[in-house]
């Protein structure tokens, strides 16, 4: 490859082009890369836009024959039919895929997307990278990597620990993802499984790791120390914080935002966001009551992207607003606060705590994963411990306390955010890199070609199938 960044053909890899913070960034990067003129696709197992360079991985059309019939009936009554027939119909599709059935009720980890495979046919021309974000979500066959990473560089974004485990994407406290698995304390962790298979899960991802070759990438050095303590440790690295487009989060008129949100003007605004199951919700909950007890007038609370049944806080002066999907409205409601409240257990990176302090307002945080690397404590915000309520109480009651000292925080936490967070700075970290990693690999595929050449290093990608699934 040439030193020309338009040369790069970048395929990246996604649970979805719309949706939570792993999702929105994928899709920032891809946009910024055209945006440069840069070759630039976005591959995803669910499809919400008409962009033309967004592909679907076509896992159902890789299906059976005996699948793909019964998947096609309606779901609804037509023709006369009783209600209920058409779909109850739908499920001897099972009977085509019985093994895949079996092992998900033994608790292996569903890997059975067959469309992974024919990846690289997707695009117009191969991709001189292919940059992997979330695996997770139903839509990606692992045990693809090896054939993947030998056709192509492959870049694994390793956003949460799902890569690293036997089936969740968090494991909190639980340290027995650096040994093996085994014995979960908590197979209801995101992605759930209804068994106690995770020592074979986290083997066979072992298995799959051992026999590829990939470059990883996280978003801060706590979750890079995870990795190199993980069976990750062996590929090539780098940590690239991700970045936010400081055009869109940026400080604004609070009062023009509040009227545009109908918000009141002279109450403070205390904002939480919360949509993620990293977030801790009984912290949250306890430091809204302390809020509500501490402040009984001239205090409103907001709730972003509460999606339970019951509301997180039942109070008059908390209101729930639904998740938000336009960056352009959460920036108004960073704008509308005063302070921005992160509460989490566990967290890689917390994209809103950098879009919060790009927008002017100060952050009081738990000190946990990556955070302590986005917020300085005492200059663009407060940290406190984990699951410390009352300490985030006290917090946000010296900030409320002092229109300086928020003020100050504020200009702070802009400033800091443009200089170390934004999206120009990820996307020309990810470009020079692209080009090491490139170089990287094209100096291992001539040196493995000369030692010990094997025709089938040069096969197109192909194959996969539960029939592959490994016990």
């Amino acid at each position: 490859m040439d030193g020309n960044p338009q040369s790069l053909r970048i395929l990246q890899v996604s649970t979805a082009d719309r949706g939570g913070g792993a999702e929105r960034s994928a899709w920032q990067l891809f946009e910024a890369y055209r945006a440069r003129r840069i070759t630039s696709w976005l591959a995803v197992g669910h499809r919400f836009s008409d962009d033309p360079d967004v592909i679907v991985i076509p896992n159902e059309e890789h299906r059976s024959r005996w699948v793909r019939f019964w998947r096609s009936l309606p779901t609804t009554s037509v023709g006369g039919v009783p209600p209920g027939i058409p779909w109850r119909l739908r499920k001897l599709a099972w009977l085509g895929e019985l093994r895949r059935y079996t092992n998900i009720l033994r608790g292996i980890e569903d890997l059975d997307y067959p469309g992974t495979w024919h990846l690289l046919r997707l695009c117009p021309a191969v991709p001189s990278v292919v940059h992997c974000h979330n695996l997770h979500g139903n839509y990606f066959d692992l045990r693809a990597l090896p054939a993947l990473s030998q056709v192509v560089p492959v870049i694994l974004n390793v956003r949460d620990s799902w890569l690293l485990t036997g089936h969740c994407a968090c494991p909190s406290s639980c340290e027995r993802w650096r040994s093996g698995c085994g014995e979960c304390p908590d197979l209801s962790l995101y992605p759930s499984v209804g068994r106690d298979n995770t020592a074979g899960n986290w083997k066979r991802k072992r298995s799959i790791y051992e026999k590829s070759r990939f470059y990883v990438t996280t978003a801060s050095r706590w979750m890079m120390s995870r990795v190199e303590e993980s069976m990750l440790a062996p590929a090539a690295k780098r940590v690239i914080p991700n970045g936010i487009d400081v055009s869109v989060f940026r400080s604004g008129d609070r009062s023009s935002a509040r009227e545009l949100l109908k918000l009141p003007l002279r109450d403070h605004i205390v904002l939480f966001v919360i949509h993620s199951s990293f977030r801790d919700y009984q912290t949250a909950r306890e430091t809204i009551s302390g809020l509500c007890a501490q402040h009984p007038d001239g205090i409103k609370i907001i709730i972003v992207g509460w999606s339970g049944n019951a509301p997180l806080f039942a109070d008059h002066r908390v209101t729930h607003v639904e998740f938000v999907r336009s960056p352009e409205t959460m920036a108004r409601y960073y704008q509308a606060a005063d302070i921005y409240v992160h509460a989490a257990r566990y967290e890689p990176f917390g994209n809103t705590v950098t879009e919060a302090m790009a927008c002017g307002i100060p952050v009081v945080a738990t000190a946990v994963g990556g955070i302590s690397e986005q917020v300085e404590d005492g200059v663009t915000g407060f940290l406190v411990p984990g699951r410390d309520s009352a300490a985030i109480v006290k917090a946000v009651g010296m900030l409320l306390a002092s229109r300086e000292l928020r003020s100050r925080m504020g200009t702070s936490a802009s400033a800091h955010v443009r200089r170390a967070f934004s999206l120009d700075r990820q996307v020309e970290s990810f470009i020079g890199w692209y080009r090491e990693v490139i170089a990287d690999w094209q100096q291992w595929k001539a040196s493995d070609a000369a030692t010990s050449p094997d025709p089938a290093s040069t096969v197109p990608v192909q194959g996969g199938g539960s029939s592959d699934i490994i016990d």
